[in-house]
């Protein structure tokens, strides 16, 4: 499993996080030909498409977005049969120094 962004920042629209992940062997050969679905848990922010992420072709990929004003972290599970990862987003707070030009 792997995140595009481990820090996301809040401000009055939502910013989002690619998640993505793949299922692979022992020696980190990706496994083409599995099915099914990787069930996605979070606490904090939400899941876009929902929380159960076909697998395709060994791969699944899902966006994970901040919810309005909410700072903190994203804790995010994923799960496919007896296999489970973890991974955290942190979400800040906009800068007050930072101005759009």
């Amino acid at each position: 499993m792997t995140l595009s962004h481990h820090t996301l920042i809040q401000s009055d629209r939502w910013a989002a996080a690619k998640l993505t992940m793949k299922v692979v062997d022992q020696k980190g050969n990706l496994l083409p030909f599995l099915m099914g679905s990787v069930r996605i848990e979070n606490h904090g922010g939400e899941v876009l498409g929902g929380n159960e992420v076909p697998l395709i072709g060994g791969s699944a990929v899902c966006w994970i977005r901040t919810l309005p004003e909410e700072m903190g972290e994203i804790n995010i599970t994923a799960r496919y049969g007896s296999f489970e990862k973890q991974g955290v987003i942190h979400v800040i707070e906009q800068a007050s120094n930072m101005t759009e030009k």
